[in-house]
């Protein structure tokens, strides 16, 4: 798991350098996009690493797939129900 947020907040970062090199943009909107990808990469860490509970680890993996974060590898050790029951909840976020 610690590789994963490693990962997340590696790409946030990434991002919020590249908004701060952009001279093309004045200091103040440099500022507010900055802030918002901040905001917007909190929301994202909170949706996949915040409130760990049995009752929500779908959820959690679910978005951890969708974040390119957890991968074949990782669900392959996760039990076979457990990695049908993921399938088909992607299947349902596809449509």
């Amino acid at each position: 798991m610690p590789e994963m947020l490693e990962a997340l907040c590696k790409r946030v970062n990434t991002k919020a350098s590249k908004i701060i090199a952009n001279r093309q943009m004045s200091e103040h909107e440099r500022f507010q996009r900055l802030l918002g990808h901040f905001v917007r990469g909190n929301k994202t860490v909170v949706k996949c690493f915040d409130d760990w509970r049995r009752s929500n680890i779908l959820i959690k993996l679910l978005a951890l797939r969708q974040e390119g974060l957890f991968t074949d590898k990782h669900a392959s050790g996760l039990s076979e129900e457990t990695r049908e029951i993921l399938t088909v909840y992607e299947g349902l976020s596809e449509d």
